[in-house]
């Protein structure tokens, strides 16, 4: 085989190219900071964390990959208002800031991630805070996610614009509320404490959510405090509003929605494929079923126990 100076010089390129791409691993043990690692580390690396309970709140502002080393029944995040006051910028026990983030990428190596409660009503938090900076190349597979008086998992209004969002396997309970009892409607939820959240919501003029085989649980609505009526949210909101066609439209298949709500799914904007989910009405009661918009552009098949308005 013939070489010369010409080739050689490439071959070191290439091979430097390969050397940069490949990621680091940094690995956080019990009582260690997840934060930490996540400063240290670089786009594409992986931050694997062990078995145990993490009272942190993590801002997540690099494309790295975020998994546990035996999965939600052994690894836990929860925050905490105190700790979300003291880190600037955080709005959530997670809180996504750029596109290509990665959190679990399946049973295996997901995690348990419980919110809390902010007593500022003009402020929203979540168990998984997703900012209007992320646009999209999301993974959340595998977890378990609970509320505890905010959302499980919200989006900023409309960020979406890129795609390539897939929420998948995980499971959503808790409570998007604190107590037995709830402040007001949706018209008074950024002037009353403790108005009820979705559980899930992706609102606006998003693009390309996939959101499968998921079960959604918990509670999103109760009795408003001194009154005899009672206000329910959504129990997931998905707006592919921005979508031009099915292939940029919403994907929401093959879940499970159990959440006393007025709508368990709201899916607004055309375009949206609407297939093969379980919507059970038979929850305490409650109406639960599917608001679904403009489907005449879209796919709603093979549903269970639903209604469109």
């Amino acid at each position: 085989i013939r070489t010369n100076a010409f080739s050689l010089i490439w071959m070191g390129i290439l091979l430097l190219a390969a050397s940069n791409a490949m990621a680091v691993t940094y690995t956080v043990n019990a009582g260690e900071s997840i934060q930490a690692a996540i400063d240290m580390a670089g786009a594409t690396d992986i931050i694997l964390v062990g078995d145990g309970i993490f009272n942190q709140n993590v801002n997540i502002n690099k494309a790295v990959t975020l998994v546990s080393m035996n999965g939600a029944g052994a690894t836990t995040i929860q925050g905490s208002a105190a700790q979300a006051t003291a880190l600037a910028g955080n709005l959530g026990t997670l809180c996504l800031s750029v596109d290509g983030i990665t959190i679990g990428t399946g049973a295996a190596d997901g995690f348990t991630i419980i919110g809390y409660d902010w007593t500022s009503p003009g402020i929203e938090h979540a168990a998984i805070y997703i900012k209007n900076s992320v646009h999209g190349d999301i993974s959340i597979i595998g977890n378990s996610i609970v509320a505890d008086g905010e959302a499980a998992l919200l989006a900023e209004y409309g960020c979406i614009t890129g795609g390539n969002v897939e929420v998948a396997s995980n499971e959503f309970s808790g409570q998007t509320y604190v107590g037995t009892t709830v402040g007001g409607t949706s018209a008074d939820q950024y002037t009353i404490p403790n108005v009820p959240r979705s559980m899930v919501y992706f609102g606006g003029n998003n693009i390309g959510i996939s959101f499968h085989d998921n079960e959604l649980g918990g509670s999103v609505g109760a009795i408003i405090e001194g009154t005899g009526d009672s206000y329910y949210n959504t129990g997931a909101t998905i707006d592919c509003n921005g979508a031009t066609d099915l292939a940029t439209g919403a994907q929401i298949i093959n879940n499970i929605i159990t959440i006393p709500s007025w709508a368990a799914l709201r899916a607004r904007g055309g375009f949206s494929t609407v297939t093969d989910n379980d919507f059970d009405t038979s929850v305490s009661g409650e109406f639960v079923g599917a608001y679904y918009q403009n489907y005449e552009t879209g796919i709603f098949a093979n549903n269970q126990r639903y209604m469109v308005p």
